[in-house]
């Protein structure tokens, strides 16, 4: 029996659709939009000193890489250290008068109750003040809070004095970067945090391509654009790009 044409075309039309269709299923999940942003430092910490003082000791250079706890700057604590060794024997001479009395309660009646506790609580106090010394001490010293490299010592030099509150290091931490970009909030609904895509970064050298994971999306819009900001954190131990280079991420449209 032979077939209508119309009947050859209605299905030549839907095996069509069908190849249409499948082509856009194929390509659709790699369909991606570029993004520009700017790359900032994991770590950035202005370091500031809590007293006033005279600087003492420069002992690292613009340029060095430090460890977490490492000290950066000296301040002259002669002073601080001497009032260290004044309560230490203090509380040293406190400890050795309460350890006679507690000897002496043990072994007769002779010591009141209130002698005895009256000598325990001078221990303490001595003590106290023995770590309050310490905590001055420890304030005479600028140290680092993670490691990193110094990237500022904005020109001091020893023998300069400061005020509280003076920078004097400025610490940044590049061997991880954050991307961070303001993208459209129809196109932030659809990210989620851990999310990963390919990060193109301008360098001397050309462009050089890395992975970034997605860690922040702002809860909020700006009120002008609607733009969202997001930040998202790359691996830039081999790359080694400089913080505040602009890249260019592809974001699944």
């Amino acid at each position: 029996m032979k077939r209508s044409s119309s009947h050859i075309i209605r299905r030549v039309t839907r095996n069509c659709a069908c190849v249409w269709m499948a082509a856009v299923a194929a390509i659709s999940p790699c369909l991606a939009v570029d993004v520009a942003g700017i790359t900032e430092p994991f770590g950035d910490a202005t370091l500031t000193t809590p007293v006033a003082g005279v600087i003492s000791k420069i002992l690292f250079r613009e340029g060095d890489t430090v460890s977490t706890g490492a000290v950066l700057i000296q301040l002259d604590s002669r002073l601080e250290e001497l009032e260290v060794q004044r309560r230490t024997i203090a509380v040293d001479n406190a400890s050795a008068v309460l350890r006679r009395t507690e000897q002496l309660a043990a072994t007769s009646k002779a010591v009141a109750a209130e002698e005895l506790d009256k000598q325990r609580a001078e221990q303490r106090i001595a003590q106290a003040e023995v770590d309050f010394a310490k905590e001055q001490l420890r304030r005479r010293q600028i140290a680092a809070p993670f490691s990193g490299v110094i990237a500022d010592l904005f020109g001091l030099d020893p023998g300069e004095g400061c005020q509280p509150q003076t920078p004097m290091v400025r610490l940044v931490d590049t061997r991880r970067c954050l991307f961070v970009a303001d993208v459209d909030g129809k196109m932030a609904q659809r990210l989620s945090i851990g999310q990963k895509f390919p990060l193109s970064l301008e360098t001397n050298a050309g462009i050089k391509t890395t992975e970034a994971e997605l860690q922040f999306i702002s809860p909020v819009a700006h009120p002008g654009s609607g733009l969202v900001k997001i930040k998202a954190v790359l691996d830039n131990s081999k790359t080694r790009v400089a913080a505040g280079a602009t890249a260019v991420a592809k974001l699944p449209e």
